[in-house]
């Protein structure tokens, strides 16, 4: 299950957002090990961008999907707060359309 509950997936991004900008407010809850931000031309036209953190440990993801999912915007303007929830691999859940997905 996503690294042992230690990989986020992170949605509804803004389509300027940076990995520096995701890093930066994630090492806030724990040390991360990697952000990795898809790129535009991975997404659907329109669609918000996402990316995937992990950390050091799941205690850590935990905390940052708490304080951050529903509630964090990284600009002003966003319409909608970003969404974190744990990163599962797609055989994990079955098939597609779930949250994440390792190639």
């Amino acid at each position: 299950m996503g690294e042992d509950g230690r990989r986020l997936f992170v949605g509804k991004l803004p389509q300027d957002i940076h990995e520096d900008e995701i890093r930066m407010i994630f090492n806030t809850y724990g040390r991360t090990t990697d952000v990795h931000l898809m790129a535009v031309h991975q997404q659907q036209p329109g669609q918000d961008r996402c990316a995937f953190v992990t950390y050091e440990n799941p205690e850590a993801a935990k905390v940052a999907t708490q304080v951050l999912h529903g509630i964090y915007k990284f600009r002003e303007d966003s319409h909608e707060p970003i969404n974190v929830g744990v990163a599962f691999r797609r055989h994990e859940k079955g098939g597609g359309g779930d949250k994440g997905g390792d190639k």
